[in-house]
């Protein structure tokens, strides 16, 4: 049998602290979605897709000096949704759709 997962535990002055170790931290925008214990699970709360963002080009020594955040997103930032983006028209103005 699997242990229940951990529980947050509120301050006993009332006051909200980010929550972290050396330096790692967390925030979410709806309470309850970050996975505790864990920063990839399985099963992620909410139906959320976890995807990890690399801050650093190479691994670097010690691996302590990477830099990377974890996001949980409602869809994979690969899906294939629009990104708003203007294709460009080749002559320089920003706007697209010119006579190039």
């Amino acid at each position: 049998s699997s242990s229940p997962p951990p529980r947050r535990r509120s301050p006993p002055d009332g006051l909200r602290y980010l929550t972290g170790y050396d330096n790692h931290h967390e925030t979410e925008s709806v309470p309850g979605t970050l996975p505790l214990g864990r920063n990839n699970p399985r099963l992620v709360p909410g139906r959320l897709y976890a995807e990890q963002l690399s801050g650093t080009a190479f691994t670097r020594q010690p691996r302590c000096e990477n830099r990377r955040t974890w996001m949980y997103r409602i869809r994979p930032s690969v899906s294939g949704t629009s990104s708003g983006f203007v294709p460009c028209d080749g002559d320089g103005d920003g706007r697209g759709g010119g006579t190039g």
